[in-house]
């Protein structure tokens, strides 16, 4: 009741200032209250949904052979750490280090829209970084934006170089009577260490 009493014993022009003010508040609560409910409504929405503004990405890790050819055997413990990239390209490390699980994945959720990369830390044991000319690739750029809005997962493919190929041994066993007998196709993976 504060206003009305104020109200009768004040002048005209201050009666019309106070209404005004009056009805400025009124009218700003009631457009808060508004967006209030309908960020609410979104928010339970986007929940309901599995998409909104949050979005998951897997990397899929797999070799490319000693040749360089492209494969799809996935490639296990590659050691990554994720970043975020700003409106002036400066980068934020967000999470890590993942490192690739046995299918060769790494999968990240509850990531915003925006520019991100993951920085591969080191290659697994027999690998190295995949090549793009002379240089190495380590980083894999991706983007989660509105074209995305109705895709909630995006994929990221990256490679190791094998450093090694697998190799078959056989032995050949002279007899006493000059005769040969090959023995034992033997199929293993060449190490670092060479064998005397």
């Amino acid at each position: 009741m504060f206003p009305i009493k104020k109200l009768a014993g004040a002048g005209t022009r201050n009666k019309v200032i106070s209404l005004i003010i009056i009805a400025i508040c009124l009218f700003s609560m009631a457009i808060s209250d508004t967006l209030a409910w309908c960020d609410f409504k979104q928010s339970k929405l986007s929940e309901f949904s599995g998409h909104g503004n949050i979005y998951s990405v897997i990397l899929n890790k797999y070799e490319k052979d000693i040749d360089g050819n492209a494969t799809t055997i996935p490639v296990q413990n590659a050691n990554f750490d994720l970043y975020k990239e700003d409106s002036d390209g400066i980068a934020t490390k967000t999470g890590g280090p993942y490192i690739t699980d046995e299918n060769g994945q790494i999968k990240v959720q509850e990531l915003s829209m925006g520019n991100y990369y993951f920085l591969e830390i080191s290659p697994s044991y027999g690998y190295d970084y995949d090549k793009d000319g002379e240089g190495e690739i380590t980083k894999y750029h991706f983007t989660i934006n509105k074209d995305r809005a109705n895709d909630g997962t995006i994929e990221v493919i990256a490679y190791n170089q094998r450093l090694f190929a697998d190799f078959e041994t056989s032995q050949t066993v002279e007899n006493t009577d000059d005769s040969k007998a090959e023995s034992g196709d033997n199929d293993s993976d060449m190490t670092e260490s060479t064998q005397p």
